[in-house]
């Protein structure tokens, strides 16, 4: 607390006690503007603060509505995406079983040919067996019509 010192001019007209009344007056008037301005200033700086915060949030409800609709139109766009991936990859799939089903059925047709062609084969062996016994026959019999 400053210490208010009186004039001797006016402590003599005033007397010692009128001039600590004065100075009492003083401080005690010093003290009650320092209260108010103190006062007023909390109350400025709360008033600011509040207009500060929310001023604040309403940037973070802005960002947080932009960001939501980025976000949102970025899943959009990959949903997107992953149709087009699936749509074709599933017409890849259908072309690869369309390849597949060709292949099983020239392979049918393979196995089929094969098997016609073994037929034959084993129907020529059996014909040429029969006339390779048939001429042993007729040599064997021929030896031993010479031998009789």
């Amino acid at each position: 607390m400053p210490v208010v010192a009186v004039s001797k001019a006016l402590r003599d007209r005033l007397g010692d006690e009128g001039a600590e009344d004065l100075a009492k007056l003083l401080s005690s008037v010093e003290e009650a503007a320092r209260e108010d301005t103190l006062v007023v200033v909390e109350e400025r700086f709360a008033r600011r603060l509040a207009e500060t915060e929310s001023r604040l949030n309403q940037r973070i409800l802005e960002t947080e509505a932009r960001l939501d609709n980025r976000v949102t139109e970025e899943v959009a766009k990959l949903e997107v995406q992953i149709a087009r991936v699936d749509s074709r990859i599933t017409e890849e799939v259908a072309k690869l079983e369309l390849q597949i089903a060709r292949v099983d059925n020239r392979i049918t047709e393979e196995v089929t040919k094969l098997r016609a062609d073994m037929t034959a084969f084993k129907t020529e062996i059996i014909k040429w067996m029969f006339l390779f016994w048939i001429g042993q026959l007729a040599a064997v019999g021929g030896l031993l019509a010479l031998l009789r």
